[in-house]
């Protein structure tokens, strides 16, 4: 269920929970938390696919570099 608002491209939380591999549950609980960026419309919850992307850019783990000797 994409939706365009403006150039925002807005996905539902199973669109979103399955972008990052969570439940929805998970999903649920991060936006009461507030762990994830967000939009409420009436008890609608949605998500920005660009801040979805930002976010794993952000939660990403450096792997260590080692030289082989």
């Amino acid at each position: 269920m994409d939706q365009e608002a403006g150039n925002i491209k807005l996905l539902t939380v199973e669109e979103a929970a399955s972008i990052l591999r969570i439940s929805k549950p998970t999903m649920y609980r991060w936006t009461a938390n507030r762990k994830i960026p967000h939009y409420k419309a009436g008890a609608r919850i949605l998500f920005s696919e660009k801040q979805i992307q930002e976010y794993l850019s952000q939660h990403a783990v450096s792997a260590e570099s080692h030289s082989i000797n």
